[in-house]
Parts: C-alpha cells; sequence; structure tokens
C-alpha cells in the first residue's frame, strides 16, 4: 500500500506518510516492536524534513518510535527518547497539552521498566496534579497513571504506599467505571497483593478471596487472570500461616492448570512445585520430596536443567529430601499414593 501511494501521489505527500505511520503501527502489533520502531524512526526523520519539527504528525511518529523502542526491549532507550520529546512538546504545544502529558507519563512507567522504580514513581507523582487539572480526576487516563504511581510506588520498596494508593484507586474506579469493569478487578488484584507485600498476609488473602468469585463470574473460570488470582490466594493463605489450605489451593489449580494450558506449561509446572512446597511447610516433607521429583523431571524435559525454575525444584527438593529422609520418600514413592505426582493429559 505504501509503494502505490508513493507511485500515485509522490513519497513526501501527507497521504503517503500516513500510509508509512499506519503499516508501521500494524508491523508492531503483528509482533515486530523492534521493525515498528525502525520505520517510525525513518518516518520521523522524513517528517522532520517536510513538515517541520514541531508538526503534530512529527512528535506522534517520534512518540510512536520511542514506545516501540521500548516494547522492543530498550526501556532505557525509549525512557530517554520520551523525555526529550515531552520538553520539546512543551516548548511547541505547551506544557498541559494532552500530547505533552502522555509523553511525560509514558517516559515515566519505561523509566520503571528500565530499573529505576524509585524515578518512575516519582516523574508520575509529579505529573499526576497536572492530570488531574487538565483531563479531570475521572478521567480514564489520570486513573491510568495513579495504577502506574502505585505499581512503581510498591517495586521502588514502599508497598504500604502502593497498598494505600490501589485503595483510594479501587474506590474511585468503582465509582467511575463499576465494580465489575476490568480495570477495577485489576486495582483490587494488585491492592491484595501489595497488601501482603506490606506485611499484612492475611488480608492479601482476604481480599484475593472476595475478589476470586467476581472474577470467575466477569472472566470465567478459566481465565488466566482468574487463575492467576488463584495462585495469588494460594501464595498468600500460605504466608499467613496456613501451609495445608496453600497446598490444597496449588494442587487443584494445577488441575485445572493442565486443562486450560496443558500438563507442560510453565504456569502448571509452578503450581505443582508450589503445591508441594507447601505440603512440606504442612509437614508432609516426605509428600513434597516425592512430588518434587517429579515436578524436576517435568522441568528438566520441558525447560531444560539449567532453567531457573528447574534449579529452584532441585533446591527445594534437596531441602524436603534431608527433611524426610531417604527411607521414608523411597517407601512413600513406592506405594505411588502421591495425588501431585500425575496430572490429567489434555485433549
Amino acid at each position: 500500500m505504501v509503494e502505490r501511494y508513493t507511485l500515485l501521489v509522490g513519497s513526501d505527500h501527507p497521504e503517503t506518510l500516513d500510509c508509512r505511520y499506519n503499516a508501521a503501527e500494524c508491523r508492531g502489533e503483528a509482533g515486530d516492536a523492534a521493525g515498528a520502531a525502525a520505520a517510525f524512526e525513518d518516518l520521523a526523520q522524513d517528517q522532520t524534513r517536510i513538515l517541520g519539527p514541531d508538526h503534530q504528525d512529527t512528535l506522534l511518529s517520534r512518540h510512536a518510535h520511542a514506545n516501540w523502542l521500548g516494547h522492543a526491549g530498550e526501556a532505557a532507550g525509549a525512557a530517554a527518547l520520551l523525555a526529550d520529546l515531552a520538553r520539546e512538546q512543551a516548548r511547541a504545544l505547551g506544557p498541559l497539552h494532552p500530547d505533552t502529558l502522555a509523553s511525560r507519563h509514558n517516559a515515566a512507567d519505561w523509566l520503571g521498566h528500565a530499573g529505576d522504580a524509585a524515578g518512575a514513581a516519582l516523574g508520575l507523582a509529579e505529573l499526576l496534579p497536572l492530570q488531574e487539572e487538565v483531563r479531570g480526576k475521572d478521567d480514564p487516563d489520570t486513573l491510568m497513571t495513579r495504577s502506574k504511581l502505585a505499581e512503581w510506588l510498591g517495586h521502588a520498596g514502599d508497598a504500604a504506599s502502593a497498598a494505600a494508593t490501589y485503595t483510594d484507586l479501587v474506590r474511585d474506579q468503582s465509582r467511575v467505571l463499576g465494580a465489575r469493569h476490568p480495570d477495577t478487578l485489576l486495582s483490587r488484584y494488585f491492592l491484595a497483593d501489595w497488601l501482603g507485600h506490606a506485611g499484612d498476609a492475611a488480608g492479601a488473602a482476604a481480599g484475593l478471596a472476595e475478589l476470586l468469585p467476581l472474577e470467575e463470574e466477569v472472566r470465567g473460570k478459566d481465565d488466566p487472570d482468574t487463575l492467576m488470582t488463584r495462585s495469588k490466594l494460594a501464595e498468600w493463605l500460605g504466608h499467613a500461616g496456613d501451609a495445608a489450605s496453600a497446598a490444597a489451593a496449588f494442587a487443584d489449580l494445577a488441575w485445572d492448570q493442565s486443562r486450560v494450558f496443558g500438563t507442560n506449561h510453565p504456569d502448571t509446572l509452578a503450581s505443582r512445585h508450589n503445591a508441594a512446597d507447601w505440603l512440606g511447610h504442612a509437614g508432609n516433607a516426605a509428600e513434597a520430596a516425592t512430588a518434587l521429583m517429579d515436578v524436576v523431571e517435568d522441568r528438566k524435559r520441558v525447560l531444560g536443567p539449567d532453567h531457573s525454575d528447574t534449579v529452584a525444584s532441585r533446591t527445594r527438593l534437596g531441602h524436603w529430601f534431608a527433611e524426610a529422609g531417604y527411607a521414608a520418600v523411597e517407601a512413600l514413592r513406592a506405594l505411588s499414593k502421591n495425588p501431585l505426582t500425575k496430572l490429567p493429559e489434555t485433549r
């Protein structure tokens, strides 16, 4: 299509440039983030020559170039490009222009993905009052900035502030978007998880237990997000001191994941690992070791012997094997009574 426009109206025609923009975006959406970034970089250079550096189309292409560069794995480069772009947009369009605010938001987010969580949180905290002034407190973009602020506060080590920020956000999302909106459900998930990281494992488990029926109703019982909520619920049950319930919850989850994803899926294997490990914490060291022997073999086969997950299972196997003793493990394995060692085959 680009070639056709080039032949019909010329390479510098606005319609040709628009077509190149759309083609680059489609390339990224199709999975070629690096190719999209390169295409947008070339387009922005041509638009600078043809339209000028301050033209809105040029600035939009620079924004797209930076974002796709981040999706291609170069988060630090994306953050730097967007920070530069935001400064130029503030000069050309104004500091309160929506495009300037969007570039500042994305610059902060990519900074977090580049490893500077504290810098990301600071950038978003500075941006939020401007978003509320320009867009309004209930605008979806403002709510998204609050969500990202909570996320990076947590990753910066301030789990309590992350939980508090998500608490306020959930209240406003429930009012603006509705209690069943996917964004509200996602914020409730993160609220519970950060509450756990802040030291309230029982509160985290309670929050996830309240969320789970609504997720099953809205998303469906086999939805990946619903299954992730079940995984987090099991995890925090364990950390709250109920190892037996955690083991049982992970075992049930592993069965459902094997049906939905397949027996060799990393999530299925992770749930089997966790079910076995919590069995050990519940006082069943021999059963834990027996189950982990099978998990180690399956992870070696699926992921490879040197994969970090395989190594982790091997490490926990060694721990529970030492706790139980060789004779106890071998006796239990001979009986083949462990329900965690076999899972149904997928069709």
